[in-house]
């Protein structure tokens, strides 16, 4: 008798791999798979800082006088401001005479309010002929503005050299608050 034909296991398996037709099939198989290749991560939640928030101007509540043509009593005049900022930031005040050729002032630097109030204390203002240093004429501009920025100053070396500009501007060119009065007063 001889030997019975007997392949074992491991070749039948080796032989299957390589036949044509398991072949065919892995690679079928293999290229619909890799149709859906790619990388599937899943949205997970984007962290942003929370917007900043929009730095809004300061505006004047309360100017007394109100704002136009007013006559001095007793050869002064009494000029009030209340003001407040939607930011509660610090604030810069300017007085300004004569068509805003000179301040009236040192500016005044006024700190945030505390506690989270919008509201700033008064600020008035004397005007007369001499310690104002007003023009020799009968009519007078008087003009607050008030600032969420700092005004320039003559010791600044980027300042503007046009004197309008100087005066009526703030560091950041933003918008301020701003109030004016002619005032009738004689000086001689």
């Amino acid at each position: 008798m001889g030997e019975a034909n007997v392949i074992p296991r491991r070749c039948t398996l080796a032989r299957l791999v390589l036949s044509s037709r398991l072949s065919i099939s892995i690679l079928s198989l293999g290229l619909f798979m890799t149709s859906f290749s790619g990388c599937f991560l899943p949205v997970g939640p984007r962290f942003e800082d929370p917007p900043a928030t929009e730095n809004l101007p300061p505006f004047i509540k309360s100017p007394t006088p109100p704002p136009g043509q007013i006559t001095a009593v007793n050869r002064t005049q009494m000029f009030t401001v209340l003001y407040t900022d939607p930011n509660a930031d610090p604030l810069y005040i300017r007085w300004l005479g004569d068509a805003n050729t000179h301040l009236l002032q040192d500016d005044r630097y006024v700190p945030a309010p505390l506690n989270d109030q919008t509201d700033y204390p008064e600020q008035p203002i004397t005007v007369d002929c001499a310690l104002s240093s007003l023009a020799l004429t009968n009519q007078h501009t008087i003009t607050v503005l008030i600032s969420d920025q700092p005004f320039w100053n003559p010791a600044d070396p980027k300042a503007p050299t046009d004197p309008n500009l100087f005066l009526t501007h703030n560091k950041a060119n933003s918008v301020m608050a701003q109030a004016n009065w002619v005032l009738n007063l004689p000086c001689p």
